[in-house]
C-alpha cells in the first residue's frame, strides 16, 4: 500500500522524532524538573476562594472606576480643544 505523504506531514514527522529524541536523551533531568516543580508547589500559600473573590471585585471595582476617570478626562480635553481650535 502506497500511502503519499505532504511535505507538511514528513515536517511533522520529523519534529515528533526530534522532540522525542530529546525527550529520550534528558529524560533524568526532566523526571528531576518535575518534581521539584511538584516539592516546590506542596510549599506555597494557596489564597482561599473567599480572598481571591474579594480580590477579583476590588481589580474589577477600580478598573471600571479608572476606565470612567480616563473617560471624563478625555472627553473634557476633547471639549477643551475643539473650542480652542474653533
Amino acid at each position: 500500500m502506497n500511502l503519499p505523504l505532504s511535505v507538511g506531514q514528513i515536517i511533522g514527522i520529523v519534529v515528533l522524532l526530534i522532540i522525542a529524541g530529546v525527550v529520550f536523551r534528558y529524560r533524568n533531568a526532566i523526571q528531576k524538573f518535575i518534581l521539584e516543580v511538584a516539592s516546590e508547589l506542596k510549599k506555597v500559600s494557596w489564597t482561599t476562594r473567599k480572598d481571591l473573590l474579594e480580590s477579583t471585585w476590588v481589580v474589577l471595582v477600580s478598573s471600571v472606576m479608572l476606565g470612567a476617570f480616563i473617560g471624563v478626562v478625555d472627553y473634557v480635553l476633547a471639549r477643551a480643544m475643539s473650542l480652542l481650535i474653533k
